[in-house]
């Protein structure tokens, strides 16, 4: 059985997020087999797993609060991603966020 990795991030959500999550952190974690990284397929299932993760531990119920839920996921994925210390997630992260700024320009 390979061993999985397992890493909690933690986002200081008090000062982003109002009522749903209350003050004080917000925490995602994520599990991976650090074999799965060796293949493009493989880190972009652990990646599309840490963005999960991410939006599982910001969502809010409330359309009004979906800019600071956007906040938070974002610092908890660059967190999550920091923690992996995969050169492969990096990049998987990096053009995400460019396609996200491109698609906001336009």
């Amino acid at each position: 059985m390979p061993i999985l990795s397992r890493f909690t991030a933690a986002a200081v959500a008090g000062c982003l997020l109002s009522a749903p999550l209350q003050a004080g952190d917000t925490r995602a974690s994520l599990q991976y087999d650090p074999k799965e990284l060796a293949t493009p397929e493989g880190a972009a299932a652990v990646y599309k797993r840490l963005r999960l993760s991410a939006k599982r531990a910001c969502e809010v119920p409330s359309a009004i609060q979906k800019r600071q839920e956007f906040e938070c996921r974002r610092e908890i994925e660059d967190d999550l991603v920091a923690q992996v210390d995969s050169p492969v997630i990096l990049a998987i992260h990096e053009n995400a966020e460019r396609q996200l700024r491109m698609a906001q320009a336009n």
